[in-house]
């Protein structure tokens, strides 16, 4: 059995410090959005507790699909170095970017600097999708970050992109492994904001179609949700978590992480999903258990 631990969103604060004038007007905007809700949004506190809850686990993995940071800050790429640093060795975190790493231009070749040993696959090899075997999971890696306008917070993952998935998909399922797509954005079909959109994920959606994966991983939407996707044999799992830090709010659960539980039966898969949030109550606990199969 694998145990994989999957977090997302992060949005790990308080911002460092700066000085305004060094800040671009998407920088501005974003700083005064933190200030006027995301700083009473998340919470550290909340960050720090499904940290150690998720740790306590023990899980053979864990994946963090995106929005390690906020602005794109030079001084929030090296404290997030860190933090990954402090979560567990570079051969057991897998990393995808999100579109608040990528939020300036400047910020793409910084993180793929510091993170560097976080993001690339297996042989220390670069570029994405990026390919991690463990055990017999193949964790593909592929990144919808991009800098984008004032406001906007889409992301595309571009034609060569999809042709290496493509590769990817088809070599990995030949060889009968459990393939886990990570990514930032959601695929899947469901509504999205405009603004918040995968651009091509049609696209990726019509290699999923043909190739086939056994689940699909991402964040971006701060929420704990369930969907599916076309595959050439049946339906493909898509899974989002909570941002890690996220203050609950009525019914919502605050910040959560995914505990998937894999193992192998003949030719078929079993995944155990547990789902464990912080609540209103106080404190973290399970929220969703369900018996998948691949």
């Amino acid at each position: 059995m694998f145990r994989l631990a999957h977090i997302s969103d992060p949005h790990i604060g308080p911002l460092p410090d700066f000085e305004i004038g060094d800040l671009t007007f998407k920088q501005r905007l974003g700083h005064l959005n933190w200030r006027k809700a995301r700083a009473r949004t998340f919470d550290q506190s909340i960050l720090a507790a499904v940290l150690a809850d998720m740790k306590s686990a023990q899980p053979d993995h864990i994946v963090v699909t995106g929005d390690v940071i906020n602005l794109g800050l030079s001084a929030e790429i090296e404290r997030a170095r860190e933090w990954l640093e402090g979560l567990g060795s570079v051969d057991e975190i897998t990393v995808v970017p999100g579109n608040h790493d990528a939020y300036v231009p400047s910020a793409v070749a910084d993180y793929a600097d510091k993170w560097q040993a976080f993001m690339r696959g297996d042989g220390l090899v670069e570029g994405y999708p990026t390919l991690r075997i463990r055990e017999n999971v193949a964790l593909i890696g592929v990144s919808t970050a991009m800098p984008t306008a004032p406001l906007m917070a889409s992301g595309r993952a571009g034609s060569e992109q999809l042709a290496k998935l493509a590769r990817d998909l088809e070599s990995t399922g030949d060889n009968g492994m459990f393939r886990i797509i990570l990514i930032h954005h959601r695929p899947d079909a469901g509504v999205t904001p405009w603004h918040k959109r995968l651009i091509d994920a049609a696209q990726v959606r019509k290699v999923i179609a043909q190739y086939g994966a056994e689940l699909v991983l991402h964040g971006h939407d701060h929420r704990n949700r369930r969907a599916i996707m076309e595959g050439p044999t049946g339906d493909v799992p898509v899974i989002g978590v909570a941002a890690t830090a996220l203050r609950p709010t009525g019914n919502r659960a605050g910040g959560s992480w995914n505990l998937l539980a894999i193992s192998r039966h003949g030719t078929a898969h079993e995944i155990m999903l547990s789902t464990r949030a912080w609540c209103n109550a106080g404190g973290i606990t399970t929220i969703t258990e369900e018996r998948l199969t691949a």
